[in-house]
This record gives C-alpha cells, sequence and structure tokens, in this order.
C-alpha cells in the first residue's frame, strides 16, 4: 500500500510550528529565507557568504542563491539584509 500525505503550510499562519512564516498576498503564507550557512538564524555571516558569492559571479545551484536563478546577484540581497535585520531564526520543537 502507498500513502501519501499533502499538508499544506502556506493557507495559515499556525500550520507551521511557532506561526514562524510570514503573509505574502492575501491568502498565502511562506516560509522565510536567507539563512545561507544553515546554523538556525539570519545573521551577519550569512550576508558575508552572499556577498563573497556575490563579487565573484556565482552561477548556478548553490546555497547563496535565494532567488533560484541560478545566479547570485542583487535580487537575492534583500532577503539576507531584510530577514538578519528582523533576527529571523529556526523554530524547533
Amino acid at each position: 500500500m502507498t500513502y501519501s500525505i499533502i499538508y499544506d503550510f502556506t493557507n495559515d499562519s499556525t500550520n507551521s510550528l511557532g506561526n514562524n512564516v510570514i503573509r505574502v498576498d492575501s491568502h498565502r503564507y511562506a516560509f522565510f529565507g536567507g539563512d545561507v550557512n544553515q546554523d538556525g538564524v539570519v545573521y551577519t555571516t550569512d550576508i558575508s557568504n552572499f556577498e563573497n558569492d556575490a563579487a565573484i559571479a556565482t552561477f548556478g545551484y548553490v546555497p547563496t542563491d535565494l532567488t533560484g536563478d541560478d545566479a547570485v546577484d542583487a535580487s537575492d540581497i534583500s532577503l539576507v539584509e531584510n530577514n538578519a535585520v528582523n533576527s529571523v531564526s529556526v523554530i524547533n520543537p
């Protein structure tokens, strides 16, 4: 037997642990991004990692490409900077 479970995190902030999501439009929520080094906090080290890759024009599937367009560029920096300023962090069970 094969079972599949579908869980929609996008339709209510209470669908995620600790309501750790942000409203992106009138009826959808999304997870925060920008934790480039995956230490659980969006902080200055993430900004440094991003800036290093942007300075050498990094392309491809890399952690610092936050928009998923295969290029580390100015379109990615706002995600890191905004979430670093707001001290976005992981909420674990």
